[in-house]
């Protein structure tokens, strides 16, 4: 187990303070934050590369942070990747086992060939690193991260370098190779997309601080601070009142009343928000139908994706705006169109609770 407790870093004017965070051994544990928030200055505080100004840091129950970089028995991967650029990538691969020089030659070779083989790097190995991709480049870094054996690894936004069409497949073979070697793995980064890809569990870093720690399962369950939830694809953001005693709320943006049936709330005013996503529409010939947490609201505007639409949704009655996305596929099955007046749902399971 990673464990921090109060730690207090201080770099130039920025500050994190009082962080705390449990990382379970042997699962995968994602960061997730904007540019900024400190993320990376964590990261460097448990490798070791920085000091914290108070607090402490475990490893298994063992008090770690007075104790050198090279002798914390874990392997920390750079956003740069920090590869050697003098060297080859064999080299590059082997530079931490020779440091520990406890290996014969022999064994190193066949410990970076091994390693090279399942990064799909044997291919390289004579080769300069400073001619490789992006994406090759990574494979090295992590390949050097991975051969020393340490049952830790710290990767510090291991996919902003990468194309998109590739961060899903690094993304995978993180999660696989975590997974094998039965690592704890603490991994930061911005992308909502690769963090839901591989984590266990999502820490949310916001400036300076740890503001949530929840499991990936029951996250949207789980009380949400309003830029979290932002982080997280939720744009669409309304106010509940108590409209009566029958666990319905009443929504002035929405001029609608929301039923609430799976929790009983306490509040009389409290704050929800939903993806854009998660707003359905009503067929017109269902729209007699009797639908919970329904609104009536005009096309304003379409931004057409690859295969999505967002729609932007006006309310008639309050000009209040809202997003809605669905497959383009549907937007002409519907004959959603701007100026169209569309009936719409939102599904009580897709509410998440914020403030």
């Amino acid at each position: 187990m990673i464990e921090l407790r109060n730690i207090t870093i201080r770099a130039g004017q920025f500050l994190l303070e009082n962080v705390c965070l449990k990382a379970e051994a042997g699962k995968f544990h994602v960061l997730l934050g904007p540019s900024g928030s400190g993320k990376t200055l964590l990261l460097e505080t448990i490798a070791g590369l920085i000091m914290p100004t108070s607090g402490e840091i475990y490893l298994s129950e063992k008090l770690i942070h007075k104790i050198p970089s090279e002798n914390r028995n874990i392997s920390y991967l750079p956003q740069d990747n920090a590869l050697f650029p003098n060297k080859n990538v064999f080299e590059n691969i082997a530079f931490g086992l020779k440091l520990k020089k406890q290996f014969s030659n022999a064994t190193i070779e066949e410990k970076v060939n091994d390693m090279a083989s399942k990064l799909n790097v044997s291919h390289l190995l004579s080769r300069s690193v400073i001619n490789l991709s992006g994406g090759e480049q990574q494979r090295v870094a992590l390949a050097r991260a991975l051969v020393v054996n340490t049952p830790i690894l710290l990767l510090d936004e291991p996919t902003s370098s990468l194309h998109e069409s590739m961060q899903e497949d690094f993304c995978l073979l993180l999660k696989k190779l975590q997974k094998e070697y039965k690592l704890t793995v603490l991994m930061t980064t911005h992308h909502k997309d690769s963090a839901f890809l591989v984590a266990d569990s999502l820490h949310f870093v916001d400036k300076g601080t740890i503001r949530l720690s929840a499991n990936i399962q029951t996250i949207y369950q789980s009380l949400l601070p309003k830029n979290i939830a932002h982080l997280l694809g939720v744009s669409n953001f309304f106010t509940l009142s108590t409209a009566n005693q029958n666990n319905q709320f009443y929504c002035e943006e929405l001029k609608t009343t929301f039923a609430f049936t799976q929790k009983t709330i306490e509040n009389t005013t409290f704050s929800i928000g939903v993806k854009p996503e998660n707003i359905r529409v009503i067929k017109e010939e269902d729209i007699h139908n009797k639908y919970p947490n329904r609104f009536v609201a005009e096309v304003e505007e379409m931004l057409f994706k690859e295969n999505d639409t967002l729609v932007l949704l006006k309310v008639p009655e309050t000009s209040f705006r809202l997003k809605m996305q669905l497959t383009t596929y549907n937007q002409k099955k519907l004959n959603i169109s701007v100026g169209k007046l569309l009936h719409c749902k939102i599904k009580e399971e897709y509410i998440s609770f914020v403030y």
